[in-house]
């Protein structure tokens, strides 16, 4: 029997949405187009012209669009979906139905990113958003849409639990690599913790030292660590006893959730997805107050074996890379005409 075929389109390889990939591609023949954002007007021009193309060669033969994140990306997509009559399906992971007005951030930050976004999310014959408060956000910005709630997927084979832990300390995943990602993650927020625990080591990972020290009172307790690859990336993980995430804005934070699975206990700020990822296996911090997110540290520091394998069974409980995969190939055949 010939697979059917979907086109899978997406702005980054994100680990997410390589799991994505993976799990459609158990049962479909993907063909997958990576839609390079760029702030320039012409290179996202091209790109566009790129994306047309793509469509104009395989749209007939395909009966499905996967698309991750609403934006200037998942305009094309959903508008051939609509003409050849093929469901459409975007993937919600929470920039694309946000606007911070204060750091410019978001698929409602300028009004021609706006009604891509729009216009997508209206007219997808599925909005998968991957956490429950993308979905009143999602309601904010779009009168009309059709949404389900499908939380992201982690594997606990591969990100497994170390109970002979090296004691890193305090970790943060930011990929804060301009001013804006770094008020986004919280990283300013980070480096002021940071000082009220000056015993305490603090890891940052993904973000660009220079750019912090440049414009920050940078720590001595800190220290900054380029992008890792996602194996090393869980080495930290399992070494880590605390993981914090004192983003503005969040889906659901993958980092959270693989952390967790690793043993770490995590703390986060009272925002977006950070509590559903938490929920009671961890310290939530309903303010962001670098006072209360240190006192939350202090205490997440003294939390024992049996603190860790609750967070860690959490994530297994609720976030299994088993029940997205379950799910999403559900909710597409459900779509897909025999």
């Amino acid at each position: 029997m010939i697979k059917k075929q979907i086109l899978f389109i997406y702005p980054n390889n994100s680990t997410f949405v390589k799991n994505d990939y993976e799990i459609l591609a158990k049962k479909f023949r993907i063909k997958k187009h990576h839609y390079v954002q760029s702030k320039s007007i012409l290179r996202n021009l091209i790109c566009q012209l790129l994306v047309f193309i793509f469509f104009l060669k395989n749209i007939r033969s395909s009966a499905a669009i996967f698309v991750w994140f609403a934006d200037y990306h998942s305009f094309l997509p959903v508008l051939f979906g609509k003409i050849f009559s093929r469901p459409s399906f975007i993937v919600i992971g929470g920039y694309d139905v946000t606007y911070l007005p204060s750091i410019k951030y978001g698929s409602f930050s300028n009004p021609i990113r706006s009604y891509c976004a729009k216009y997508s999310l209206e007219n997808a014959s599925l909005n998968l958003a991957v956490s429950d408060n993308l979905v009143n956000d999602a309601h904010k910005y779009v009168s009309k849409i059709n949404i389900n709630v499908l939380y992201t997927g982690y594997s606990h084979q591969k990100l497994s639990f170390e109970t002979d832990r090296k004691k890193i300390g305090i970790i943060s995943v930011c990929g804060a690599f301009s001013l804006q990602r770094v008020y986004l993650k919280g990283v300013d927020l980070i480096i002021e913790t940071a000082k009220i625990l000056p015993n305490e080591k603090f890891l940052i990972i993904a973000a660009d030292e220079n750019l912090l020290r440049s414009n920050f009172e940078v720590p001595q307790n800190i220290e900054v660590v380029a992008s890792l690859p996602h194996e090393q990336l869980i080495a930290y993980y399992q070494n880590a006893l605390v993981y914090i995430q004192l983003s503005l804005r969040e889906g659901l934070p993958n980092s959270v959730c693989e952390s967790m699975l690793c043993g770490c206990i995590p703390v986060g700020t009272n925002s977006g997805g950070i509590p559903i990822a938490i929920g009671d296996a961890g310290f939530i911090v309903d303010h962001r107050d670098p006072k209360l997110i240190a006192d939350s540290i202090t205490k997440a520091l003294n939390c024992n074996l049996s603190d860790r394998i609750k967070a860690r069974q959490r994530v297994i409980n609720l976030f299994s890379l088993e029940n997205r995969e379950t799910q999403l190939l559900k909710k597409i055949n459900s779509f897909l005409i025999n």
